[in-house]
């Protein structure tokens, strides 16, 4: 396994300035923090051993149990993840040699290439090698280190200094997309330089086809800042190619496999060829034709460095856990972006790709694959069973996501026919424009937020004719909040939010001639102030009844219900005229689980109809109100 390159970026205004005092940061606030004691094997991928000081080496298995007195090694084409008490995550490309000093938390990295992720005030963790250590607190960084050639430090998040040892003074703080690459036996550090951000996690074997490591969010926040800084002109792409087995200063070690990147990347740098030309044919200039050195550098440089960057993308596996689209945070998805769910998301010409979800049996609950771990709100809402039996599904997850427009879905190439979008952050619609989200040919879309709210309320928005609509606001105070024109012509309608629901346009369901399914859970309170209703079909004059009554199921599982509106789930109109008039009763039911206070709340404006006439076949539905205490208060 090997990395070939890294992308790079030049800063318009220079490259970053070493550090002009020390920072004094090896002070109290280490002293102070928890230690690491132990971590647990938590990722085994092809050869990976434990070295314990006394005993033979032995092959890891996931759950193993790692001491300071264990160092672990990965093989070539290997990797694996370590994960510490305090839910400090390391993971180890190939032919790495990692270990920890037990009671500190000070990381030694002897060779090979380590993601480190550290939480935020869990104490902050030193990454040690022969000469430089590395100081992090509350950050994701990646270190890569070979003995006899080169020592390289990212940080995707937060903040890393970089310390020569014995040397006062000599640091530098680099921040989220900088890097150092330096020589071991260098006595001065490099120069910080900006790379980019989003490629490297889009192609890192340290990232992709692992789980995330919890700070996705802060990472995604990283990449946004370094797209504006693209759009205003503080950075610019450069022809830079930076190997990920070394630099273009041929600080290469041939016995090195690293995996910070697996493919050629090279961005636009109008300056390092003309620079390097006088250096290479100092003599020749003056001596020969001055003017034809200068006419021959511009014409093979141009042509040489094409050949060498457009190295086609290949395409990743459709299978493991979905990684975060960062291409643009929020992306949006409009009229111009092509989802192809064998799986792949293409717009504005740049293509990134998803994962497919299998089944439980291949791919583990389905909360745990999309979400990096199923949360207590995942089991009560029963999410891996409402979902996850939808299968396959062509799942995309991203930084943050906005609704702006009906994408174009192709099925081609055997495609699932379940989609998920997934956001790490909020998912938002546009503030304006006119968008009916139809999905075509999908039979279910989930929208969810990892760790996030959902607010569709731009006035235009509206989702038309999907038989199985989910939205779903995960995390801690996450609200859903439905609003724009509606939803009509939907079979199924799952809505969920960790904290509160709030419906504020009509949603009409059907399913062929019988009404639709809404079920809903918030954690907190569930506001209706917009009609339900699930549709039966129309029928001529005359005592002629068809299609079941709909279900309409709404919960609070620590909040308020209220309904300020019209839930309607069977119909009797009139026989003389043509209308709906249902062949069996429709079912509501409201619940609060709120054991005092107001537990359920019908407004002036609320009417809850499940009407059926006397000579229809039947069965007759139902309207029930439940709470386990708490007062339910018609306003009526």
């Amino acid at each position: 396994m090997r990395t070939t390159s890294r992308s790079s970026l030049r800063s318009k205004g220079g490259l970053a300035l070493r550090a002009g005092a020390i920072l004094l940061w090896f002070g109290t606030g280490m002293v102070q923090a928890g230690v690491l004691k132990e971590a647990r094997v938590t990722q085994v991928i092809k050869d990976v051993k434990l070295l314990p000081s006394e005993a033979a080496p032995r092959p890891a298995t996931v759950s193993d149990d790692v001491r300071g007195d264990t160092a672990v090694r990965t093989g070539a084409d290997s990797r694996a993840e370590l994960t510490f008490t305090d839910l400090t995550i390391a993971r180890l490309g190939a032919n790495t040699i990692f270990s920890f000093n037990e009671g500190t938390r000070t990381i030694a990295l002897s060779s090979g290439a380590i993601l480190l992720r550290v939480p935020k005030d869990s104490g902050g963790a030193k990454v040690q090698t022969a000469a430089v250590t590395a100081a992090i607190t509350g950050t994701t960084v990646i270190v890569e280190y070979h003995p006899d050639s080169y020592a390289k430090y990212l940080v995707l998040e937060g903040t890393m200094r970089i310390f020569l040892k014995g040397i006062l003074g000599e640091s530098l703080l680099l921040h989220a997309g900088q890097m150092m690459i330096l020589n071991p036996n260098a006595t001065r550090l490099s120069e910080a330089v900006d790379f980019d951000l989003e490629r490297l996690l889009r192609t890192s074997l340290l990232v992709q086809g692992l789980p995330p490591v919890g700070s996705e969010p802060l990472m995604a926040e990283a990449q946004h800042v370094q797209l504006e800084k693209k759009a205003a002109g503080e950075l610019l792409d450069t022809n830079l190619v930076i190997f990920g087995r070394g630099t273009l200063v041929t600080l290469t070690d041939p016995q090195s496999l690293d995996v910070i990147d697996r493919k050629t990347a090279a961005v636009t740098l109008p300056t390092p060829t003309p620079t390097a030309m006088p250096t290479a044919t100092p003599t020749a200039t003056p001596t020969a034709t001055p003017t034809a050195t200068p006419t021959a550098t511009p014409t093979a440089t141009p042509t040489a460095t094409p050949t060498a960057t457009p190295t086609p993308r290949p395409t990743p596996s459709k299978f493991g856990t979905p990684p975060p689209i960062v291409t643009s945070v929020p992306y949006p998805i409009d009229n111009g972006t092509t989802i192809q769910t064998d799986p792949a998301i293409t717009r504005a010409g740049i293509t990134d790709f998803g994962k497919i979800y299998r089944d439980a049996t291949q791919d583990g609950p389905f909360s745990t694959w999309a979400f990096t771990a199923t949360s207590a709100f995942d089991n009560t809402v029963g999410i891996n069973t409402l979902y996850g039996g939808n299968v396959p599904v062509a799942a995309f997850k991203f930084g943050a996501l906005q609704l702006v427009g009906n994408p174009i879905i192709s099925t081609a190439n055997g495609g699932a026919t379940n989609l998920a979008l997934i956001s790490i952050g909020p998912i938002t619609s546009a503030p304006s424009g006119n968008a009916a989200f139809t999905f075509t040919g999908m039979q279910s879309v989930l929208l969810a937020t990892q760790n996030g709210s959902i607010d569709i309320s731009g006035p235009d928005i509206t989702f038309q004719n999907i038989p199985l609509l989910f939205f779903y606001a995960r995390g801690t105070g996450s609200n859903l909040t439905l609003g724009g024109m509606g939803v009509f012509g939907v079979g199924a309608l799952r809505l969920f939010a960790e904290n509160n629901i709030q419906i504020s346009a009509p949603e009409t369901l059907s399913n062929g001639a019988n009404g639709g399914t809404l079920l809903g859970t918030a954690g907190a309170n569930f506001t209706v102030n917009s009609p339900i209703e699930t549709l039966t079909a129309s029928v001529g004059p005359g005592p002629i009844f068809t299609g079941a009554g709909g279900i309409v199921s709404l919960s609070s599982l620590g909040g308020t219900v209220s309904i300020a509106t019209r839930i309607q789930t069977s119909y009797n109109d009139p026989t003389g005229a043509s209308g709906r008039r249902s062949a069996s009763g429709g079912i509501i039911g409201l619940d609060s689980g709120l054991t005092t206070g107001t537990g359920i709340s019908l407004t002036s404006g609320a009417s809850l109809l499940s009407l059926l006439n006397p000579a229809a076949p039947g069965p007759a539905g139902s309207i029930t109100l439940t709470t386990p205490g708490s007062d339910i208060i018609s306003n009526g």
